[in-house]
């Protein structure tokens, strides 16, 4: 069992423009500042940008500058992602600012083959060294997943087909009321794929099922509350692997989020994560990541402000 405690102290001087409510916010210092006012190379892709690419988080790389990707195929085939060419291990993978890595890899990196963008609205991948704001995980970038924060309600059906028999099927919506809001997305998947191998004719399948549950509730205009949990079940045959045999593969993400204006300058935040995963493939693998962090912010002015945070991470 590893324990990591982390302190960090972040202060940023910019100046905003007079039209920056306008511009995209993004969350690379750990706080949401318009993208012309971070000197980081940021790519931000929506999550609908992102399915053009690949239905999974490893092959969105090929479209990123100096990264380099290693994969026996599709969703739930190993899959290695080197950035900057550094191992895997040194990209932070996030959801809402806290990592989803698993304990039980070799390297305790994220599972690139197993995630996709269930409860994402869209993604930052912010390239280069980021250790001074996130650690040493994070000295080749950070990809960070940041939900759907729902306007309006809404109710949306999607159905797809393809080659190798290919189904797709997803319903998402959101219902807003006066304190809050609650959103939900579920997505089923199932393929006859192809085989990896020249060896093997045989269809390496995949199939996977994945839900969102997201509850808001603003009970005064200085408190603000989250509740996230994402869990998602599949299989994928794989030649390589196992002599013919299946993987499967199992997640529960739990994820608090908590926000508090002590006043005009000073706001509080509380951040609370449980994320499992479990690999069946020739043995079971159980990795549990849990999380926790407390940052105040106190701001100077529109453009100025420090940021104090503790990070504990078992």
């Amino acid at each position: 069992m590893k324990f990591k405690l982390k302190v960090c102290t972040l202060f940023l001087a910019t100046t905003l423009c007079a039209n920056a409510q306008d511009q995209v916010l993004i969350t690379a210092l750990r706080e949401k500042v318009p993208e012309d006012a971070v000197g980081e190379k940021v790519k931000v892709l929506s999550v609908e940008e992102a399915k053009t690419y690949s239905w999974s988080l490893g092959e969105v790389f090929l479209n990123v500058p100096g990264t380099f990707i290693s994969s026996y195929g599709g969703w739930g085939k190993s899959t290695s992602v080197y950035p900057l060419g550094l191992n895997q291990r040194h990209l932070l993978v996030l959801f809402d600012g806290v990592p989803i890595n698993d304990p039980s890899t070799p390297d305790a990196q994220a599972n690139f083959e197993w995630i996709d963008f269930n409860g994402a609205d869209r993604i930052e991948i912010i390239e280069g060294p980021q250790s001074a704001v996130y650690g040493s995980t994070a000295v080749g970038g950070v990809v960070n997943f940041l939900p759907e924060e729902p306007k309006k309600n809404y109710l949306q059906l999607e159905l797809e087909g393809g080659k190798y028999k290919t189904f797709r099927e997803e319903i998402k919506g959101a219902v807003r009321f006066k304190e809050g809001f609650v959103s939900f997305n579920a997505e089923n998947f199932k393929s006859l794929y192809f085989s990896v191998t020249n060896t093997n004719p045989d269809h390496d399948s995949i199939q996977y099922t994945s839900g969102m549950l997201r509850l808001g509730y603003k009970p005064r205009p200085e408190v603000k509350m989250t509740t996230t949990f994402l869990l998602k079940g599949g299989y994928g045959d794989y030649d390589v692997y196992c002599n013919d045999g299946t993987v499967i593969y199992d997640r529960f993400f739990f994820l608090f989020s908590g926000e508090v204006a002590q006043s005009e300058n000073l706001f509080w935040k509380l951040k609370l994560s449980n994320n499992e995963e479990t690999r069946n493939t020739v043995g079971e693998y159980r990795g549990i990541t849990r999380f926790f962090s407390l940052s105040p912010t106190y701001y100077f002015s529109e453009t100025s402000f420090v940021k104090v945070g503790i990070d504990y991470e078992q």
